[in-house]
């Protein structure tokens, strides 16, 4: 008996004891009166686009040095993103919020296909209505090093977040104290701002590669607030560049306006796209990839491929992402030369038709996710503009000129290669040409022309007519053949078989300039 009697004893002065260290890990106050708990009211709304109806928010109360105490409470959101949790008591007026959920896109004008969640750090003592967006995650992490590591007040840090990340967008000009209180559809320079840096983020992404991209600038910039990685840079300039400005703001419009809210106007957020595009230093490659080539041939549409060759099989070929839409036209500006594609083995494009007045015609992607790809060809000669649309932009992304068979002089044009033989008066003085092989000289005008081409050859050399095409004639002599080529507003071409070794020499009438005539070198090896 007396055995449980002390351990009753020893139990009581053991709960004692947890007690009295309870009332020691509360916060106390000066004065040692306890603190008690106040009462908040708390609203605002989850916003990339518009957080869809259920999503998760989750309140955390964090004490004075953002450590969670403890307390959580939850709440849904409405399909307007909106959430309201009344009557929470909290002992510090520190909390932070998570939002977990799908989002409307206001780029693609779509419902995201992934939840996303972001986060958000505020004090309620300066307001009691919160909405969680893209800055209040950004600035999360950086706001919690700087507390922890540089000992300032979260006001503090939030402002100098808010610099940190707008300057990353070139809006660092802008003052933005408390990114919570801006909403993506409101009319102020702040809710702008917002809006735009959405925007940017979002752009051709989706939403595992926005969170991601996210998660990447929030690590990059949490000791020194700047985003020094270069491959994030230029994935935001270039892929801003493709925004269409005008679709990001019908599309919330008319979601906003199915949510049962009219808009009349949302704000200027595209002034600070424009901004950002124009004083960046970023430095722009394409958001799309181009492979080299493909089972079509080597792929035409790489920037650096300007050069092209008659007759030869390329590729026409985007390696297309998840989201986006890719617009090629091309438009001849000189020659009489066109290009051919196969409509039986076009893959993932939609052609238009050959608009014979301007001499131009598009092609626009349909699929998503995979190689998209055609087989395309080039004929006679000509130079044309390759203009690259990107994701319904009304001005290209980037142009090149490309330019097939070559020229001469001003009103002449010759080709390189055709049906694969190579044209003697597109190769440069000095070329070796092979034994046994065929050659061709062809020539093509606007005008009416009557030319005259010499080659000269040693015995050690036999050269053979193989036959030609529209108006040509030719007379062989002693180590010599001459090509006479006429033609009225056309082409007019000769094949010839070389065969030995030697030096050939190449002169014709032709004028290249005022006081020069056409004079080339071969040499023939066995």
């Amino acid at each position: 008996m007396n055995h449980l009697w002390g351990l009753t004893i020893l139990c009581f002065f053991l709960i004692l004891a947890s007690c009295q260290q309870d009332d020691l890990d509360k916060p106390v106050p000066p004065d040692n009166k306890p603190i008690e708990d106040k009462v908040y009211d708390l609203n605002g709304s989850a916003q990339k686009g518009p957080f869809i109806n259920g999503s998760d928010i989750n309140i955390f109360e964090l004490d004075s040095l953002l450590i969670p105490t403890g307390r959580t409470f939850q709440v849904s959101t409405d399909d307007k993103g909106y959430f309201e949790l009344k009557g929470i008591k909290l002992i510090s007026p520190f909390v932070k919020l998570t939002a977990d959920g799908f989002y409307f896109n206001e780029v693609s004008g779509t419902l995201s296909n992934e939840r996303m969640s972001l986060k958000a750090i505020v004090d309620l003592t300066y307001q009691e209505n919160i909405n969680v967006n893209v800055l209040t995650n950004l600035e999360f992490v950086r706001v919690q090093y700087l507390i922890g590591a540089e000992g300032l007040s979260l006001q503090e840090a939030k402002t100098q977040s808010q610099k940190e990340i707008l300057g990353v967008f070139n809006l660092d000009s802008l003052s933005i104290r408390n990114p919570e209180s801006l909403n993506i559809v409101e009319p102020g320079e702040g809710d702008a701002a917002l809006l735009a840096v959405s925007a940017i983020l979002q752009a051709n992404r989706t939403t595992a590669e926005l969170s991601k991209l996210q998660a990447e600038i929030i690590q990059d910039m949490k000791v020194d607030g700047v985003l020094n990685d270069t491959v994030i840079q230029s994935s935001l300039i270039s892929q801003t560049t493709t925004l269409n400005l005008e679709k990001v703001r019908q599309n919330l419009s008319l979601k906003y306006n199915e949510l049962g809210i009219s808009l009349a106007h949302i704000n200027d957020f595209d002034k600070y796209i424009n901004l950002f595009i124009s004083n960046s230093k970023y430095k722009a490659s394409s958001p799309f990839e181009y492979p080299e080539s493909t089972e079509n041939g080597v792929n035409f549409l790489p920037l650096e491929r300007v050069e092209i060759n008659p007759g030869q099989d390329y590729g026409f070929a985007v390696k297309m992402p998840t989201l986006g839409e890719v617009k090629i036209k091309i438009k001849r500006t000189e020659g009489n030369g066109y290009w051919y594609y196969q409509p039986m083995r076009a893959y993932g494009w939609k052609v238009s038709e050959f608009n014979h007045s301007n001499i131009e015609q598009t092609f626009t992607s349909t699929l998503n996710g995979v190689t998209i790809d055609l087989p395309i060809s080039f004929s006679e000669s000509g130079v044309a503009i390759v203009e690259y649309y990107y994701n319904g932009s009304e001005t290209p992304f980037v142009t090149k000129q490309i330019s097939w068979g070559g020229t001469i002089g001003v009103d002449f044009q010759v080709f390189d290669i055709q049906e694969g033989y190579w044209n003697l008066l597109s190769l440069p003085t000095g070329t070796e040409i092979n034994n046994d092989s065929i050659y061709y000289l062809s020539l093509g005008s606007s005008r009416n022309f009557n030319l005259s081409f010499k080659l000269h050859f040693p015995d050690s050399v036999t050269v053979e007519v193989l036959g030609g095409y529209r108006d040509y004639s030719y007379i062989i002599s002693q180590g010599q053949i001459e090509v006479i080529l006429k033609g009225e507003s056309g082409i007019s071409e000769i094949f010839l078989q070389f065969y030995g070794e030697g030096t050939i020499d190449l002169e014709s009438n032709l004028q290249l300039t005022e006081n020069s005539w056409l004079q080339k070198t071969f040499y023939l090896r066995e």
